[in-house]
């Protein structure tokens, strides 16, 4: 499965909380949320939101069931950058990150997520 390269990169900054409604993660906080998804991605000290891009390129070419079905590794990327644990104060049901992230990815495949944050 092969995104864009520029929704990879907003991707990546949602991730690492570049964007509003969205928890920043620092280096070590990079690495255990790719610990959170079962992933093992140690963030090597580089742009943060850079090497993330990459990583979710690394994910996006893992064997999915099918072509418009993404990595089960994905969709747990997904979930963890909607985890109500993270909410910000402004953001208490995360429907404003849910919103935020659903520009990315109706830019990618033209639909909306109705992921419900857990």
């Amino acid at each position: 499965m092969k995104w864009k390269n520029r929704n990879l990169r907003a991707l990546a900054d949602i991730v690492c909380g570049n964007v509003d409604h969205f928890c920043y993660r620092s280096s070590s906080y990079i690495t255990e949320f790719f610990e959170d998804c079962e992933l093992d991605y140690a963030h090597d000290g580089s742009t943060r939101s850079a090497w993330i891009a990459d990583r979710l390129e690394e994910v996006l070419a893992l064997p999915h069931p099918g072509p418009n079905v993404p990595p089960d590794a994905f969709v747990r990327i997904i979930q963890n950058v909607l985890d109500k644990g993270e909410a910000q104060e402004d953001d208490a049901d995360r429907s404003k990150a849910l919103a935020a992230l659903n520009v990315v990815l109706a830019s990618e495949g033209g639909r909306r997520s109705t992921t419900r944050t857990p």
